[in-house]
C-alpha cells in the first residue's frame, strides 16, 4: 500500500460523512417512530370503541326484551327506562376506567307503520292490503365516546314488532 492510502484509512470518518449517515438514519427512524405512536393511539381508540359497542349491544338487547308498549317513543338520554315486568335499561353516562373517556348514551325510538298484503279469497286470488299504524318501533341506540375534543359515535339499530 502506498503512504497516502494508509493515511486515508487511519483518519476515520469525517464530520461530513457522519452528518450524511445521521441524516439518512433519521429520515428512516422518525417516520417509523411516528407510525408506532399513532398505532398506539389508535389501539386505545379501538379498544374504547369496542367497549362502547358491547355496551350498546347489551342495552339494545335489554330494550328488545321489553314489551312493545313499555319502550318510550322519542329521544331518551340520561334516564333509566323501566318496563312493567321489571326490566331496566340505564342510559346514564359513564367513564371508561382505563382511558378516562366519557361515554354517553342516546336512544331514539320512532313508530314505523307496516303495510302487508294477504290473499283473502283463494278461489278469486283477491289480495287484501292491510296497514298497521303502530306495527313496529325502530330503535336507534347511540353511544358517544368523548376524549377531549375528539368524539366517536357507535350506533346500532333494531326493529321491535308489535306482536
Amino acid at each position: 500500500m502506498t503512504e497516502t492510502n494508509k493515511n486515508n484509512l487511519n483518519q476515520g470518518i469525517s464530520p461530513i460523512e457522519l452528518m450524511i449517515v445521521l441524516t439518512i438514519l433519521s429520515s428512516l427512524f422518525l417516520p417509523c417512530m411516528m407510525y408506532f405512536t399513532e398505532w398506539a393511539k389508535d389501539g386505545s381508540r379501538i379498544k374504547d370503541k369496542m367497549l362502547a359497542l358491547s355496551l350498546v349491544e347489551e342495552k339494545l338487547e335489554k330494550l328488545l326484551a321489553m314489551p312493545f308498549n313499555d319502550i318510550p317513543e322519542g329521544k331518551s338520554t340520561n334516564i333509566t327506562i323501566e318496563s312493567k315486568n321489571g326490566n331496566k335499561v340505564d342510559l346514564g353516562s359513564l367513564i371508561i376506567a382505563t382511558s378516562n373517556n366519557k361515554v354517553t348514551f342516546e336512544c331514539f325510538v320512532e313508530i314505523v307503520p307496516v303495510d302487508f298484503s294477504a290473499i283473502k279469497n283463494y278461489s278469486f286470488h283477491h289480495l287484501q292490503r292491510v296497514s298497521v299504524e303502530k306495527g313496529m318501533k325502530k330503535i336507534t341506540l347511540t353511544a358517544q365516546i368523548v376524549n377531549g375534543n375528539n368524539k366517536q359515535d357507535v350506533q346500532l339499530m333494531a326493529y321491535k314488532a308489535n306482536l
